[in-house]
């Protein structure tokens, strides 16, 4: 018999999107490792909650099943507390705090490496990165020894050390057999290695919907007829954050048709750069000039903040009402971000990715002149990613200044036309 075996049927919930999970296998040993794979939207984060009991405890759902950990049955959905220690890191890292106050317990044996010196000054975690977060929650699950660890989207916030510290950790926690873990990861390439088992979840209706990004959308104004305008400019600039310098001596500009690509390691100030861009941060020193009626949009890391309305469609037309944009520009983006299946659905209810395109959308159907994306392939398949590329390769030809900051090089290189990096407070061009 399996040291853990999960049979769930017929499993359909309402999540406000297309579509229902149906039935899935899987048996594991202990000390493996199981790669849940998947379109985003397709239940990967639902076999997870299924499994923590936030399905059915705080999100009502239908479904039959059970799990067998160590010859002991437990029915799945019934609100009982399972026979087994669990312990999930969600995908989120903003919404996985419970108290201000930050306290990361030393030894426990695990790498020291999750911790930079940064994030061992901090006394808050609202003082830390989003890839920071991510590293304080990935160290606290590995520590927990849990014998049912879950992790959702675990690489979205890291950089390339901390895949790697947190690659050291996963084969610690194989090697000395604790349990299982159960990894739902869109960059599953990178722990193929590590991965006993695998588990690939069909598409749902709503990912079989084709995207458009190509001639179908227009900007209103769009097109720069080949000049350029500068849109915003920084001259020898310094920024802090908490009354500590993030970076110094910043000389940078964009045009109108440009695409700037930012990328650094967690914590090097990539988000606190784009506030100083879209005018959320004052420079201590130097200056910031910005187009007299530069209009300039940004998609947050956290997309939730920027869901405002109870539909997906009310969402993005909304945004195109508010900035007076006419024109059919909100229903293509609804249809040009693979949105048009979930759009009378709440935005949230329904998965992360669906989340992050939703306020992509209603970010460019502002229409602005300036638009920073900042880590934009959370949640995105590949395919996803590809479509992206697409989405920003029309804001260029239609004339939009695009700053694009992420760890996923490939996005970087593929859109951007200047690739900058930020590197101990100072940023330098690639």
């Amino acid at each position: 018999m399996a040291y853990f075996a999960l049979e769930i049927d017929d499993f359909s919930y309402d999540s406000g999107a297309a579509g229902s999970l149906g039935d899935v296998r899987l048996a594991l040993e202990e000390g493996e490792c199981l790669l849940l794979k998947g379109a985003t939207g397709s239940g990967k984060t639902t076999i997870l909650n299924a499994l923590n009991g936030v399905i059915p405890a705080i999100t009502p759902a239908k479904f039959g099943g059970r799990v067998v950990f160590k010859g002991q049955d437990y029915i799945l959905g019934k609100g009982k507390c399972p026979p087994f220690s669990v312990y999930t890191v969600g995908q989120n890292p903003f919404h996985s705090f419970a108290a201000v106050n930050l306290d990361i317990p030393q030894g426990n044996g695990i790498d020291g490496n999750w911790l930079s010196a940064r994030m061992e000054e901090a006394s808050s975690y609202q003082d830390l990165s989003a890839g920071e977060k991510q590293r304080a929650l990935l160290r606290q699950g590995f520590a927990s020894e849990a014998e049912v660890l879950l992790l959702d989207e675990p690489l979205a916030h890291l950089d390339e050390t901390g895949i790697a510290v947190f690659r050291r950790s996963l084969m610690e926690r194989k090697k000395g057999g604790r349990g299982i873990t159960i990894i739902a990861e869109h960059r599953w390439k990178m722990l193929n290695d590590l991965a006993d088992k695998q588990v690939i979840l069909p598409d749902l209706k709503v990912e079989k919907e084709e995207f458009v990004t190509g001639g179908e959308i227009r900007f209103p104004g769009g097109g720069n007829g080949g000049t350029t305008e500068r849109l915003c400019k920084m001259k020898d600039v310094t920024l802090r954050l908490g009354g500590k310098e993030v970076l110094s001596e910043v000389n940078w500009q964009i045009a109108s048709g440009e695409v700037c690509g930012i990328t650094g390691a967690n914590g090097s100030g990539k988000t606190t750069f784009a506030k100083a861009i879209a005018g959320r941060l004052k420079a201590v020193k130097g200056t910031v000039e910005r187009r007299k009626d530069l209009r300039c949009s940004m998609l947050w890391e956290d997309p939730r903040p920027q869901l405002l309305c109870d539909s997906v469609e009310k969402e993005v037309f909304w945004a195109a009402e508010n900035y007076r944009v006419d024109g059919g520009l909100p229903g293509k983006l609804v249809s040009g971000l693979g949105l048009a299946g979930i759009a009378q659905s709440n935005p949230l209810k329904v998965s992360y990715g669906q989340q992050e395109r939703t306020v992509m959308a209603a970010v460019l159907a502002g229409n602005p002149d300036l638009v920073i994306f900042d880590e934009p392939v959370q949640g995105q398949d590949e395919k996803g990613i590809s479509r992206l590329i697409g989405i920003i390769r029309v804001l260029k030809d239609s004339g939009k200044g695009v700053v694009v900051i992420s760890h996923y090089l490939k996005l970087v290189e593929q859109a951007a036309d200047r690739i900058y990096v930020l590197e101990g407070g100072k940023m330098r061009e690639k």
